[in-house]
């Protein structure tokens, strides 16, 4: 049985690799999303480089409703949310913007997508949703 997996922020960093080495593996398929279109082309060239037939990339911004909802029309046995950005400073030095920015890409859009995927699980009485998170959340800059 094939396991297909949805992984966001797959554009770098470790959502990246879990989703070419989940693609080396023939037991998953596996969508990777990236913020913008512009990641897309690269990442499809390293998996034809790779060889590599069970993975697909497609543009899913977590802060966007549009973006989120052409996912319920996926059907999605893993939802790993692991999108997300930082910003550093002192709490006196980051612009609201900004902090709105980080809570809308690191809570609230997983959460919304989430919404759509884990009713789908549901009524499959199946599946499974993986939150990444940060070493950050754990420190504390002075």
């Amino acid at each position: 049985m094939v396991t297909n997996v949805l992984i966001t922020g797959a554009g770098s960093g470790f959502g990246r690799g879990i989703a070419f080495g989940l693609a080396k593996d023939s037991n998953y398929e596996v969508i990777a999303t990236t913020q913008d279109y512009a990641q897309i082309f690269p990442l499809e060239q390293e998996a034809k480089r790779l060889g590599l037939k069970n993975i697909e990339f497609d543009k899913l911004d977590v802060t966007s409703p549009d973006d989120r909802s052409k996912a319920a029309d996926w059907d999605i046995d893993v939802l790993l949310n692991n999108a997300g950005i930082s910003e550093g400073g002192s709490a006196l030095d980051i612009p609201a913007k900004a902090i709105d920015a980080q809570l809308q890409t690191n809570v609230i859009g997983p959460i919304a997508l989430t919404q759509i995927i884990a009713r789908k699980m549901i009524e499959r009485k199946s599946g499974r949703i993986v939150f990444m998170s940060s070493v950050a959340g754990l420190t504390v800059d002075p």
